[in-house]
């Protein structure tokens, strides 16, 4: 997935979050928000919509795909 983790990592402090936070936010265990951080281990589809919820930006955008946030931010 490339830079995902790094990504997922910024977008989180840009939220203002840490992990116990995040995880809270998406329902994710805060032991995975920190092995995606490290890219150890690769989010299904359905925790990728939960973690773009919980931080307001486009699957793409956290991805990597795109630059642009499809929020409009």
């Amino acid at each position: 997935m490339g830079d995902f983790g790094k990504r997922f990592k910024q977008c989180r402090l840009e939220a203002g979050m840490k992990q116990t936070a995040a995880a809270r936010a998406t329902g994710i265990g805060q032991s995975t928000i920190s092995q995606y951080e490290r890219d150890e281990r690769e989010p299904t589809v359905s925790q990728l919509i939960k973690m773009a919820d919980a931080y307001h930006v486009s699957m793409d955008y956290l991805l990597g795909l795109s630059d642009v946030n499809d929020w409009g931010e």
